[in-house]
């Protein structure tokens, strides 16, 4: 965990002047979020299964800081050889309930870029070449191991978005994903998380048939992205 002791890179400041200390829903916000909390509520229907998920995002925690930690440390020297800046990049994101945390990453971008947006894309002329490299097999998020240990995230979850892009979609529907913990990942495809529409209806689908069995195809399917570098 000493890693995250290095200089942290912080997003510059949004122009929306806004509190970010909590996200303040609008009254159609608040009850599709009352809805699919309800819908959401696993503790209760799925205790048994909610109680596994959550011991499996502890120990993943755990293990992944443990085994990613040689690669993280490589990656951090590669990234200072390669640009200027800190090597870690640390971003607001909303969480559970609307409450902003601070995720990390390895940092991909030359120093000062504006990245107020979560969606990936290989030509963008803001990512270094350590970058692209990290990007394609999702070595810059290990960190959030760190994020899952801390219970910030899950390790299977609708992806957390900057305040930025809550105000920027507008979108009422958006805030049913505040409903459970974002996650690390879930199932999008590349142009699932260039469409709020599309992305919204795949997080409703998951919370409304949430199962240890969904999370574990897509756990499969996030390895298989990773070793074969398949990543976006």
């Amino acid at each position: 965990m000493s890693i995250l002791k290095i200089a942290v890179f912080k997003t510059p400041k949004v122009s929306i002047k806004r509190d970010y200390r909590k996200i303040k829903f609008t009254k159609e916000e608040q009850n599709y979020l009352n809805e699919y909390k309800a819908k959401a509520n696993y503790s209760k229907k799925k205790p048994i299964s909610f109680a596994i998920k959550r011991g499996i995002d502890t120990i993943s925690g755990v293990v992944g800081l443990v085994l990613s930690a040689p690669i993280i440390a490589l990656a951090a020297t590669a990234i200072k050889i390669n640009s200027k800046g800190p090597v870690i990049f640390k971003q607001k994101r909303i969480g559970l309930d609307g409450k902003p945390f601070d995720t990390y990453k390895l940092r991909t971008m030359y120093q000062n870029s504006d990245s107020t947006t979560n969606v990936k894309d290989k030509n963008d002329n803001r990512i270094t070449k350590v970058g692209k490299f990290l990007r394609k097999f999702s070595i810059d998020e290990f960190p959030q191991f760190y994020n899952i240990l801390k219970g910030d995230m899950s390790l299977i979850g609708p992806r957390p978005v900057t305040p930025a892009e809550h105000f920027n979609i507008n979108m009422p529907e958006n805030a049913i994903k505040y409903a459970v913990k974002p996650g690390a990942k879930l199932e999008y495809s590349k142009d699932t998380l260039q469409n709020s529409k599309n992305r919204i209806k795949i997080e409703k689908d998951y919370i409304e048939n949430w199962s240890l069995k969904r999370d574990g195809k897509a756990f499969i399917q996030i390895l298989k992205d990773v070793f074969t570098g398949n990543n976006y």
